[in-house]
């Protein structure tokens, strides 16, 4: 895949990621104070539309451990946090299953987006159940949970 193809797919998915993540926070049609604070992060966002946004969509977690960088990922009873993540090559991504039903995590070719062969959880995992991959292909790839596949998320490798 080309620069241009990658940048354009990834373009695409961040739209579709961000007009999801607008209409499932009109469907809830909740009100917001001046200053709110993620449980799932532990990010505090200003509650202004703009920044409400990019902290549920895009939120950088990443950690330290034993000298290489692992991304996290939580599942919870409304989707994944955070929906797009942005990691280096050979970096992992653990994704915690912190929601009310299984976690199945697969690889989606979802609006042209190819498939990670490597991004296919062979098992469902309950709560608190874990899953975690090394990324070695750079690229945008989009994830999808088999047990409620409304549930989606995407990572790009650089």
């Amino acid at each position: 895949m080309t620069t241009k193809n990658t940048v354009i797919a990834l373009v695409v998915v961040v739209l579709v990621i961000i007009g999801i993540t607008l209409w499932s926070t009109n469907a809830r049609n909740e009100s917001v104070s001046s200053d709110e604070s993620s449980e799932e992060t532990g990010v505090t966002t200003p509650s202004s539309p703009a920044s409400k946004l990019v902290g549920s969509a895009y939120t950088r977690t990443r950690v330290l451990e034993n000298g290489k960088y692992v991304s996290v990922v939580t599942l919870t009873d409304k989707g994944f946090v955070p929906k797009v993540i942005e990691l280096n090559r050979g970096e992992t991504v653990r994704f915690v299953n912190n929601s009310s039903s299984a976690m199945r995590i697969a690889s989606d070719d979802f609006e042209g987006v190819p498939l990670y062969t490597g991004l296919n959880q062979e098992k469902s995992v309950g709560k608190n159940g874990i899953y975690a991959l090394e990324f070695t292909e750079a690229g945008v790839w989009a994830y999808y949970n088999l047990a409620n596949p409304g549930m989606i998320g995407v990572v790009w490798v650089k």
